[in-house]
């Protein structure tokens, strides 16, 4: 068995699970948690009127991942509105995301969804006119040992 601080592993920018125990599951549950195990915090922006993918990382693991990052449009005019969409393995998964924040400021927005060993957690962006813009993508979990009660 290794503890949480040998499963999870890396730097501020790119943090990973790096245990075999980790991640086969074995003995270990996800949770959904403000624990970070993955960040790509770089902004990516752009004038995308349709869904384009802007971050993507592997599920080490079976488990629920929070997902969490922060949106924001700019629209001198004011009339549009950022559009932010979790996919899994390119195919949407999560709810739309909205919101009418221009930069410089940020909305937070996360959800918790459930993802298998190997499964692609993508970010997808869009707005319908001005850009869009997203930053601080972390995926947030807390490792669990499972624990064996004695009968």
């Amino acid at each position: 068995m290794c503890t949480d601080a040998e499963a999870v592993t890396g730097t501020d920018e790119t943090r990973y699970i790096n245990s075999k125990q980790a991640k086969d599951n074995y003995g270990y549950t996800f949770i959904p948690s403000d624990t970070i195990i993955y960040s790509s915090d770089g902004e990516v922006s752009g004038e995308y009127t349709d869904y384009t993918k802007v971050k993507e990382v592997t599920a080490k693991a079976t488990g629920t991942y929070r997902i969490y990052w922060e949106q924001a449009s700019y629209d001198p005019n004011f009339t549009f509105t950022a559009r932010c969409k979790i996919y899994k393995n390119d195919v949407g998964f999560g709810s739309e995301q909205t919101s009418t924040s221009q930069l410089p400021y940020y909305t937070e927005k996360h959800e918790d969804l459930a993802f298998a060993a190997g499964d692609k957690i993508q970010l997808y962006m869009k707005i319908n006119g001005g850009s869009v813009a997203i930053k601080n993508f972390r995926i947030k979990v807390t490792i669990i040992p499972n624990t064996i009660l004695p009968y």
